[in-house]
């Protein structure tokens, strides 16, 4: 989900310093909700003995989860993006089976950001190995003739083995971070891994203003091709042509196979890494129809196994959620088969704790649209992560707050602050009863909250964020 620039917004006003005690007792007066009485609906039967080796994935509470965000701020009239990372150890997560949503709120630490003077609207975030990577977009400060800007050709990394990482950025011959930028510039882009190459889905469409600037639509960097490896171009998707600014893709782990479809258009195309030669071919209408009206952003799939099912090669579950429309519930699960030519519902909803008040995307007018991230924390389980931006208050006059909002919205504004609320549960199949169908129980373990104010030292000149969104989250 792309953060919208707040520029347009600026120049209103300066928000109000408030101490950052008086912020955090505001906070935490408006969010005590009721401790959740849902738990026993959410239970289903006793929990079964989980297999680490079903799920392909053994869990190592040594790993940690790094949340992937992009800020926007102003600072001397120019635009600023940054790129942050805040980390939570796994360990911190699985410490408490406690599902009362108003605990008290613990502070993110920051590993490391990047800031830059660029107009990038469209950075994509994905991981490669151990790094996380953001890319896309344009350069502000490079311009052509015309006076328009350039699509970005940078690759940023970020190392987590490096026992001091930092965002390291690309080149076009060796680097250290293994990835050479991008031949031509791309503004919209997916990257994603398969069999240990990178894949890349780029385009700079017409829409914008400027003459085209044509870019390989589709293209692989395998670091280990020779002593120089190159992006390689390969067959151009069909979802994708000049006027294409809204697509998606899924790179599904455990398998070969690349989805792509446009905007919710219901076709979905399907490339396998493993044959190149048979391009991309459209998938029957039983995926099509649904991937594209279930998935917001990139879908999320945890590889599978079961010894009465989907045969060796396994198949795909595949959760989501809507916080618009049912904010209290992950409403289905779904099969996807292992040749990603199906997608079916087979399981209950699972019902949440009852969310904290901010949460609930319809009580508040100046905060941002509540974003969410699924991540496999190993074995069977999973986490939910809910994320908020409170937008700083200097985008309406006084007078428009007052009249507008009523008291407990009131105590939202000014927070230049972000809020995340993490859920973790586990799901677990706990009968076959035919080759055709799956039972599978999900069952909450747990609740954690979390928080971070924007207002950081950065150079170079510390400036209040006007705008962030939850980029990508990542268990490494």
């Amino acid at each position: 989900m792309g953060v919208r620039t707040g520029a347009a917004r600026l120049g209103l006003g300066l928000p109000a310093r408030w101490d950052q005690k008086q912020k955090l007792s505001s906070f935490s007066q408006f969010i005590r909700r009721r401790r959740s009485s849902t738990l026993a609906a959410a239970v289903s039967g006793k929990k079964s003995e989980l297999s680490k080796s079903d799920s392909g994935s053994e869990l190592n509470k040594e790993k940690t989860l790094y949340l992937c965000f992009s800020e926007i701020s102003l600072c001397d009239y120019d635009e600023y993006r940054t790129e942050v990372i805040r980390p939570i150890k796994l360990s911190q997560l699985l410490s408490t089976t406690s599902i009362d949503v108003d605990d008290d709120s613990m502070e993110l630490r920051e590993a490391t950001y990047k800031r830059m003077k660029l107009q990038m609207s469209h950075t994509n975030c994905s991981r490669f190995g151990s790094q996380i990577l953001f890319a896309g977009g344009f350069k502000q400060k490079s311009l052509n003739a015309l006076g328009y800007a350039i699509p970005s050709r940078d690759i940023c990394s970020f190392d987590t083995r490096d026992p001091s990482p930092k965002f390291q950025v690309s080149s076009p011959r060796k680097t250290r971070i293994k990835i050479k930028s991008f031949p031509t510039g791309k503004n919209i882009v997916r990257l994603g891994e398969v069999d240990r190459k990178l894949y890349c889905l780029g385009h700079n469409p017409r829409c914008y203003p400027g003459p085209e600037i044509p870019c390989e639509p589709f293209e692989v960097f395998d670091p280990e091709d020779g002593d120089d490896p190159k992006w390689r171009p390969l067959a151009p998707p069909p979802f994708i042509n000049h006027n294409t600014y809204d697509f998606s893709a899924a790179f599904v782990e455990g398998s070969n196979k690349i989805l792509g479809w446009e905007g919710n258009k219901p076709e979905v195309f399907a490339f396998d890494v493993a044959r190149p030669e048979n391009g991309w071919i459209k998938s029957p209408s039983r995926l099509g129809g649904r991937l594209p009206t279930l998935s917001s952003g990139v879908p999320f799939f945890i590889h599978h196994n079961h010894p009465n099912f989907g045969g060796s090669a396994g198949f795909q579950l595949m959760f989501t959620y809507d916080p618009v429309k049912t904010p209290q519930i992950v409403p289905a699960v779904f099969l996807m088969s292992h040749n990603c030519d199906s997608l079916q519902p087979i399981n209950k909803p699972l019902r949440l704790p009852d969310l904290p008040y901010e949460f609930l995307t319809s009580n508040l007018k100046d905060v941002s649209p509540t974003e969410f991230q699924f991540v496999h924390l190993g074995e069977k389980k999973v986490c939910l992560i809910l994320y908020k931006f409170f937008y700083p208050r200097l985008y309406l006059p006084e007078e428009a707050y007052t009249y507008w909002m009523n008291e407990k919205e009131m105590a939202y504004n000014q927070r230049n602050m972000g809020s995340l609320l993490l859920i973790t549960f586990e799901y677990d199949i706990n009968s076959v009863n035919s080759e055709s169908s799956l039972d599978i129980q999900l069952r909450l373990l747990g609740t954690h909250r979390f928080h971070y104010l924007t207002k950081q030292l950065r150079k170079p000149n510390p400036t209040d964020t006007s705008d962030a969104s939850l980029a990508a989250a990542y268990l490494l």
